[in-house]
């Protein structure tokens, strides 16, 4: 190995260092502490490559003296500012304060002192002897008691950081631990290989730790280069959260409020609400104040709070809970709230207009349906069903047109509604079919109402169009009865009926016919 080859090496470890220092002084993100402390570092270590280069170029003593002591305030100054990069990369910059910054560069300031002056002391080298070849410079070095106050300094600082780095690196979630990596593996070299250097394990004519820290350098710039980007990420997570209408009250793994987002704050602070160390005290506080917190109408909507408001109305708040996991364990939760009054009150309105037929009014199949499901229950036993279809529907819908047709299905839900008792319920299930449940009718009053029905359907015979209807009914008196099968023998019946009616009529048609033609 030469002079000339190893000034090549650290020629390249210079090149290598300038190109990241470049790469991050001339992107968008320079001014961020994280990315000034990344600078510094690499200045100090382009400095102290320089007087590596020189050094093995230069064939003056003197000069190669001056230059072997030079390079030590740049090593000690680049590994002291990797505690700063660390806390600005982990965001504990709190604790980068004037005090801290003096006591941190209070040695590394007084190593220079004696660096820049070691010819006139024998602090740093006891003694230094220099013999310039132009193959390769050699050296008898006795160190002195400074350079080892400097050396302990410089090893307490690099493992302190490693700590601090394995500790913050753990204290991260799986998902956000990419950029750490680089940077605890970066952290680890440099320590390692600076044992190394020191323990002259290795005989060889460059600086091992110089290399090491300039492959850490590029760990820190990969790892810097990642936490940009989620720190980016991570703003816009923060103005989203700020921003958003919603509330947004997010938990520890006790159930007390870790943080809130602006609309949140807002609204306890409308609603008054004193205590806000946990989501379940402002629950009770809202409950002290009036409000009924009820399950959302969709099962997987979460819960509904209901706010009496001094106008007499009521403003609905909706929350539903969220697990915050990583890897599986549960690491939190958070509420998401937000006002629906408004949609509450549209879906309201769907929902009911979804259950009315628009022609008569009355509730269609889907209602039905519900109101099957809710009156079938013991109190309401016994329980009468009464199915009808009109008769001719489709004859005059084909022959007159459905604009009368439509006029006869009113005529008829007109007739049913004044047959039906306030305790029933009244159906359009189809085109031309009407279903009556009546709570609390026997088999007996079913009959007597079901002729009820056909009696007024007769005595509207001065109508322009006469309604004909069919009908049959079925009546559940016992709680194990299957109110569904009772509903098909209901229309099994009227579907009889229906038959005999038909048949009726043109027996009679075919007696006129018979009349006629005597």
């Amino acid at each position: 190995m030469t002079n000339m080859a190893v000034a090549i090496i650290y020629f390249a470890i210079m090149i290598v260092t300038a190109v990241f220092f470049l790469i991050t002084y001339t992107g968008g993100n320079r001014k961020r502490p994280v990315a000034r402390a990344f600078l510094f570092i690499a200045v100090m270590m382009l400095c102290w490559v320089v007087c590596e280069i020189l050094y093995h170029l230069t064939q003056n003593a003197m000069i190669a003296r001056v230059l072997y002591d030079l390079k030590i305030p740049f090593v000690t100054l680049a590994a002291t500012s990797t505690v700063p990069f660390v806390l600005y990369f982990y965001g504990l910059d709190r604790y980068l304060s004037k005090t801290a910054y003096i006591l941190l560069y209070l040695i590394p300031a007084i190593t220079t002192l004696f660096a820049l002056t070691s010819p006139f002391h024998t602090l740093l080298r006891q003694e230094l002897v220099i013999n310039t070849s132009p193959v390769l410079h050699t050296d008898h070095n006795v160190r002195g008691v400074w350079f080892w106050v400097h050396t302990i300094q410089v090893y307490l600082t690099v493992t302190a950081v490693l700590i601090l780095t394995i500790r913050q690196h753990y204290k991260l979630p799986r998902s956000k631990r990419a950029a750490s990596n680089f940077l605890l593996f970066g952290m680890t070299l440099t320590l390692v290989l600076s044992i190394v250097a020191v323990s002259n394990i290795l005989t060889i004519p460059y600086d091992i730790t110089l290399i090491g820290m300039c492959i850490a350098l590029i760990f820190f710039y990969i790892g810097t280069a990642i936490s940009e980007r989620a720190g980016f990420l991570s703003l816009a997570r923060d103005e989203v959260f700020n921003n958003m209408n919603e509330m947004v009250f997010v938990l520890h793994a006790d159930d007390t409020i870790a943080e809130m987002n602006k609309a949140a704050k807002r609204w306890v602070e409308k609603m008054k609400i004193a205590t806000q160390e946990s989501f379940g005290e402002i629950l009770d506080s809202l409950r002290a104040a009036g409000a009924e917190i009820r399950p959302a109408p969709k099962e997987d909507d979460g819960m509904d709070i209901h706010l009496p408001i001094p106008q007499g109305e009521v403003t609905i708040v909706n929350y539903k809970e969220n697990i915050i996991k990583d890897d599986d364990i549960v690491k939190g939760k958070f509420y998401l709230c937000s006002d629906v009054t408004k949609s509450r009150a549209i879906f309201s309105q769907l929902t009911e207009h979804a259950e009315i037929d628009p022609l008569t009014g009355l509730q269609n199949r889907r209602g039905f349906e519900m109101a099957t499901a809710a009156l079938d229950t013991p109190p309401n036993l016994p329980l009468a069903v009464i199915f009808g279809d009109l008769n001719g529907l489709k004859t005059i819908n084909d022959t007159l047109g459905h604009k009368l047709g439509d006029q006869l299905i009113v005529t008829a839900s007109a007739l049913l509604r004044n047959a039906c008792p306030p305790s029933g319920r009244l159906f359009r299930i189809g085109g031309d079919e009407f279903v009556m449940l009546i709570p609390n009718l026997t088999e007996q009053l079913a009959k007597e109402r079901t002729r009820e029905i056909y009696s007024l359907f007769e005595s509207s015979r001065n109508l322009s169009l006469q309604p004909s209807i069919a009908l049959g009914y079925a009546v559940k008196e016992h709680p194990d009865q299957s109110l569904q099968a009772l509903i098909e023998e209901a229309d099994s019946r009227m579907y009889e009926n229906k038959q005999d009616m038909y048949e009726s009529t043109s027996r009679k048609d075919g007696n006129h016919e018979k009349a006629l033609s005597f």
